[in-house]
C-alpha cells in the first residue's frame, strides 16, 4: 500500500481534516489492585476513586453537549475540578460544536485533580470499543505514558458490566497491534460489585495474564517523579534521584530475575547488593535531547489522520511519515498549554500546522524543538518569530531538495491561542489593547482566514510528525 494510494482513498471517503486539534503517577488510596498483562501491556484493575488518580490522563464520559451534571463519573470529576472544567466545556460548545460519538476532547486538568489531562468522551454501545481504542492511541501519540478509565457506560447508559469489561480487553488487545505503547493503563472502579465483575472478566479472559507471580520491588525512601516500568514479569520503579534503594522481595529465583531485569532499565552500573535483599542503584538524570522516530505504516489509522492534512492533487508525493517522541520536550509543551488555558480557555487552542526543514536540521529539531536558528529562509512580513503554515507547499516553498530530491516538513502541534495581525517590525508578541498586561499568543497574515501563524515562544510548538516528500514531477 503506497501513501498516494492511501491518500486518494481517504480523500474519496473523508472530509478535509481541520488544522485545529480535537479537543506522577498513581492515586495514593487503594482498596485492592490486581495487575494483568495483555500481550505485554500492563493493565491494573483498581478498587478506588478515579478522581484521585495521578496518571497523566483520566477519562470521563458525557453527553454531546458536555454538561457535567448528575451523579456519574463526569459529575464527580467536575466537582473535584471545580467550575473551570465546565467553563472549558461551555467554551467548546458555545460556537455550535458538540462532542460527537466516538470522539475525544482533551481538557487540561484543573482544581484538585492530580492528573495532567482529562479526555472527554461520548459513545453508544456500538462504538465503545472504538472510543477506548481512540483514547489509548491519542494518549500514546501525544507522548503521555499512563491513563485511567472508569467502567465506561455502566452508569446511566446501563451497559452490562461484564460485556463492557470484555470490550475494554479487546480494545487494549487492538492497541497492542499498533506500534504504540503506554507504561500503564488503569481501570478504576468505585463500587464493590463493579470491581468484582471486572476482575472476574479479566481473570477468565484468555488474553489476560494475571501477575500472581510478579516480584514485589519497593523503595523505602521518599522519592520524586515516580514512573512505573514493566519489564517481563517484573514491576520496577525508577526515580529521578542520584541513588535509589530497592528492597526486592519474593522467591529466590524471582528475586534473581528481578535484579537482572532492573539492571536492563539503565546504562548505569548494575544493582549492588548491600545487605540481604536490599539493593542500591545509581540512576542517571533524565537527559534532554533524547527522542525516537517511529515510521508509520501507510495503512495505519494514525497515518491516515496525517494524510488528511495534505491536498489530494498537490505538487508533492508523500514518501514517509514518522512520529517524533520526545517526552522531555512534550512535557514542556503541555505545561505551556496548561498555563495558557488557565489564563483563558481560548488561549489553549492547538492547531496542526506545517514547518519546513532540511535533512541536516531536522535531527536538531527532534532533539531540541523549534528555534529561529533552525528556521530556513522565510519572509518575515508578519513578525520575526517562528513561522508555521496551513499548507505544506507554502512551508517548503523556499527550500531546496536534498541530493535524493527529498523535501522535509513537520506537521507540528502549535498553540496559536489568541492572535492578531502581524508586521515585519514585530520582534515579540504585542500586548492587547484591552489588557496591556496580556500578550497575544501569535500573529497572522489574515485575521479572518489565516494561512500563516507566527509565534515567539518556541515551547508553543511540538514537532509531532516529520514527513518526507518528493515533487510529483520527479516521481
Amino acid at each position: 500500500v503506497t501513501f498516494q494510494h492511501e491518500l486518494r482513498h481517504l480523500k474519496s471517503e473523508s472530509p478535509q481534516a481541520s488544522n485545529v486539534s480535537d479537543y506522577s503517577m498513581w492515586g495514593k488510596e487503594r482498596k485492592n489492585k490486581n495487575v494483568f498483562r495483555i500481550r505485554g501491556q500492563i493493565v491494573e484493575i483498581i478498587h478506588g476513586d478515579i478522581t484521585d488518580e495521578q496518571t497523566d490522563i483520566i477519562v470521563s464520559s458525557t453527553d454531546r453537549d458536555m454538561k457535567l451534571y448528575g451523579t456519574g463519573v463526569a459529575a464527580a470529576i467536575s466537582k473535584k475540578a471545580g467550575p473551570e472544567l465546565q467553563r472549558f466545556c461551555d467554551e467548546y460548545t458555545s460556537h455550535g460544536a458538540f462532542l460527537d460519538a466516538g470522539c475525544v476532547i482533551k481538557a487540561p486538568a484543573c482544581g484538585n485533580l492530580k492528573c495532567k489531562t482529562i479526555f472527554h468522551t461520548n459513545f453508544q454501545w456500538d462504538c465503545l470499543e472504538k472510543t477506548v481504542l481512540k483514547c489509548l492511541r491519542t494518549a500514546a501519540e501525544d507522548g503521555y505514558v499512563s491513563i485511567s478509565f472508569p467502567a465506561l457506560g455502566t452508569g446511566y447508559r446501563s451497559f452490562p458490566s461484564e460485556k463492557t469489561a470484555s470490550v475494554m480487553i479487546e480494545s487494549i488487545n487492538q492497541f497492542c497491534n499498533t506500534s504504540l505503547h503506554l507504561d500503564l493503563i488503569h481501570i478504576v472502579l468505585l463500587q464493590d460489585d463493579m470491581y468484582k465483575y471486572f476482575l472476574k472478566t479479566f481473570q477468565s479472559s484468555e488474553l489476560c495474564k494475571h501477575n500472581t507471580e510478579a516480584t514485589d520491588i519497593k523503595a523505602p525512601n521518599p522519592v520524586h517523579n515516580e514512573q512505573m516500568e514493566a519489564i517481563g514479569s517484573v514491576e520496577a520503579t525508577s526515580f529521578d534521584m542520584d541513588i535509589c534503594c530497592f528492597t526486592v522481595c519474593g522467591e529466590s529465583s524471582n528475586v534473581e530475575s528481578a535484579v537482572v531485569e532492573l539492571n536492563k532499565l539503565t546504562s548505569a552500573p548494575p544493582l549492588s547488593n548491600v545487605a540481604g535483599s536490599e539493593y542500591h542503584l545509581r540512576v542517571p538524570e533524565t537527559q534532554e535531547g533524547l527522542f525516537q522516530m517511529i515510521t508509520l505504516e501507510a495503512s495505519s489509522e494514525e497515518c491516515k489522520s496525517v494524510l488528511l492534512h495534505f491536498p489530494q492533487h498537490g505538487n508533492y508525493d508523500i514518501i514517509e511519515v514518522q512520529r517524533i517522541v520526545n517526552q522531555s520536550l512534550h512535557g514542556r509543551y503541555i505545561s505551556v498549554q496548561e498555563e495558557l488555558y488557565r489564563s483563558s480557555p481560548s488561549r489553549g487552542t492547538e492547531r496542526l500546522l506545517f514547518f519546513g526543514t532540511d535533512k541536516q536540521t531536522y535531527p536538531k529539531i527532534n532533539a531540541h524543538g523549534f528555534h529561529t536558528d533552525f528556521q530556513k529562509s522565510v519572509s518575515v512580513s508578519y513578525g520575526k518569530g517562528l513561522h508555521f503554515f496551513i499548507s505544506e507547499a507554502h512551508a517548503i516553498a523556499s527550500l531546496s531538495p536534498d541530493d535524493s530530491g527529498f523535501y522535509y516538513v513537520y506537521l507540528a502541534c502549535v498553540l496559536t491561542g489568541e492572535f492578531t495581525f502581524g508586521g515585519s517590525h514585530i520582534v515579540q508578541a504585542p500586548a492587547k489593547y484591552s489588557n496591556p498586561s496580556v500578550l497575544y499568543d501569535s500573529l497572522v497574515d489574515n485575521c479572518s482566514n489565516p494561512s500563516i501563524f507566527v509565534i515567539f515562544n518556541s515551547l508553543q510548538a511540538y514537532p509531532r510528525y516529520l514527513i518526507k516528500l518528493k515533487s510529483s514531477s520527479i516521481i
